[in-house]
C-alpha cells in the first residue's frame, strides 16, 4: 500500500491500465497528468508582465477551471470502476473464506487489512 501512496501519478496510471479496459479513461487521465504537471511545475511562475496582465490572468484562470472540470469528470468515471474492483475483492475474499470454513478452519479468517467486509460470494 505504501508503494501506491508514494508513486508518481504517471506510474499510478500505468499500473491502473493493467486493471481496466477503459482506454478512454486512461487517455483522459494521461491528458490530466500533463496539465497537472504543467500547473505544478510552472503554472504559477509568472513574469512581471504576466502578473500585471489581466487578460492573461483570466485566460490562466479559465484553464484552471477547465482542468478542474475534466478532473471531476475523470473522478466520476473512476468511481464505478473502483466500486467494481471493491466488489470483486469482496467476492473473492468471501469465496476463499467460505472454502476455508468448509474445510474446518477454526478462525473467522478476518482479512489483515481494512476495507474488506463479510459479503456473500457473487457471480461476476
Amino acid at each position: 500500500m505504501q508503494a501506491i501512496e508514494d508513486a508518481a501519478l504517471g506510474r499510478l496510471i500505468d499500473w491502473y491500465k493493467t486493471y481496466t479496459t477503459n482506454d478512454a479513461l486512461i487517455n483522459q487521465l494521461r491528458e490530466l497528468k500533463g496539465e497537472r504537471d504543467r500547473m505544478a511545475h510552472q503554472g504559477y511562475l509568472l513574469n512581471l508582465e504576466e502578473q500585471r496582465d489581466d487578460d492573461f490572468l483570466h485566460q490562466e484562470a479559465a484553464k484552471l477551471k477547465e482542468a478542474h472540470k475534466r478532473a471531476k469528470a475523470c473522478l466520476g468515471a473512476l468511481q464505478p470502476e473502483m466500486q467494481r474492483t471493491d466488489d470483486l475483492v469482496k467476492s473473492v475474499y468471501a469465496e476463499l473464506r467460505a472454502k476455508r470454513l468448509a474445510q474446518g478452519a477454526a478462525t473467522s479468517l478476518e482479512p489483515p487489512f481494512e476495507g474488506v467486509i463479510d459479503s456473500k460470494p457473487s457471480a461476476l
